[in-house]
């Protein structure tokens, strides 16, 4: 049994740590936000960690300046707010790769959902503990990239290879896990995330010791990853981020909220830029026809705008500034697109974006004559492709099926 992936799943849930994600435009507003929540944590000892991390996760904008605080109970998350921060973000966040070693056993005491289900999978199967090997490498990069980790790459020796091919939708995962590991190197790490430095090359590999403070290095390195660990918390009253005049406000793009474009951006915003109204082509959607009344408008709005802050890369917006191009997170998520009685919701779905200044994401609801009703969302490919759309749909049917919370 190999300590990083015991470590992570043998946590007890009520013991487990929690982490609490803060930004800001600089050093100076994020010092004077963690010491503010620092002190309502002190002064509210009865706040549940969960609460608090929802809040942080779903209402707040994102900035360059960021810390995150890890812990177990409200003391020792303030007392970690309190702690001297990082090193500050990089303009451009490290691209991701996970590798995927060799494991020879599972361990009894997983408790990662994704785990659980593909071990459950295994055993339906008849899978022996290579079966179960692969299931719980499989299970803990579904929970990774569940949780906002996007891997440029993902790599496998032995039973991590299998796992690997499932995640790549190579096999299925059913024919993975009663499949036989590839002879040759083993690597007896059982998962680990590598980050390089756009700029430097630099490399970095983090083993899945500790989840928490994975996601939190994650998040303090400029990746827009989910730190609420996917745990289930209710929107509570925190202290609002510290008021800064413009003119104290640094001029860096950076704390503009502004970033680099990345080179998949640049490909195809400078593209479509010289070749008006071909963003169409670009246009990654995906659409579901379901029976019975549609919801109400105000129920997919809600649900879209909690999708959009969910999913802060779906508020990208592209921007000019000084004769350069910038990426930024529109601060205000997109609004449905009412439907065109001339034309069908996929249609709609399908037109071309702006580039500049505008939302980079399409949501259109379409009741039809029959009874039945029609949900057509869209993305430019940059921020999302034609896979990740799919999901993001099956994701915005459920919330709308489910109250949003206050």
């Amino acid at each position: 049994m190999t300590t990083p992936v015991t470590t992570l799943l043998a946590t007890p849930v009520t013991d487990a740590p929690r982490v609490l994600a803060l930004s800001a435009r600089d050093g100076h507003a994020l010092a004077e936000a963690r010491h503010r929540l620092a002190d309502h944590l002190e002064r509210n000892g009865s706040l549940d960690p969960d609460d608090v991390a929802a809040t942080l996760h779903l209402g707040r904008e994102r900035f360059a300046a960021r810390h995150a605080a890890v812990g177990r109970t409200t003391a020792e998350l303030a007392a970690a707010l309190r702690a001297e921060p990082q090193a500050d973000t990089p303009d451009t966040a490290p691209s991701v790769e996970l590798h995927l070693g060799s494991l020879t056993d599972a361990p009894e005491t997983a408790r990662l959902p994704q785990v659980t289900e593909a071990l459950a999978l295994a055993d339906a199967l008849g899978a022996g503990p290579t079966g179960r090997a692969v299931a719980t490498q499989y299970g803990l990069a579904a929970w990774l990239i569940a949780r906002g980790v996007v891997p440029r790459e993902i790599h496998g020796t032995g039973t991590g290879a299998l796992a690997a091919d499932a995640l790549l939708g190579r096999t299925a995962l059913a024919d993975a896990l009663r499949a036989q590991p590839p002879a040759g190197a083993q690597d007896h790490t059982p998962l680990t995330v590598e980050l390089t430095d756009p700029v430097t090359g630099a490399t970095e590999r983090l083993p899945l010791a500790d989840g928490a403070h994975l996601l939190a290095h994650l998040w303090r390195g400029g990746l827009d990853v989910d730190t609420t660990l996917g745990r289930p918390g209710r929107r509570v009253r925190l202290p609002g981020y510290p008021f800064r005049r413009c003119a104290d406000e640094p001029t860096s793009s950076a704390a503009r909220g502004l970033r680099p474009l990345t080179p998949h951006e640049q490909r195809w915003l400078f593209h479509d830029l010289v070749r008006s109204s071909s963003s169409a082509e670009h246009n990654s959607r995906a659409s579901a026809v379901r029976p019975g009344p549609a919801p109400q408008l105000l129920t997919v709005t809600e649900a879209f705008t909690t999708l959009q802050q969910r999913h802060p890369e779906l508020r990208t917006a592209f921007t000019q500034q000084g004769g350069r191009w910038f990426a930024r997170t529109a601060p205000t998520p997109a609004a449905v697109t009412a439907p065109d009685p001339a034309r069908p919701a996929e249609a709609v779905a399908a037109a071309p974006f702006e580039l500049r200044d505008a939302p980079l994401v399409r949501c259109v609801l379409d009741p039809a004559p029959d009874g039945s009703w029609t949900l057509a969302l869209a993305a430019y490919e940059p921020v999302a492709g034609p896979e990740t759309v799919e999901a993001l749909l099956t994701e915005l049917l459920d919330l709308c099926h489910t109250p949003v919370a206050a």
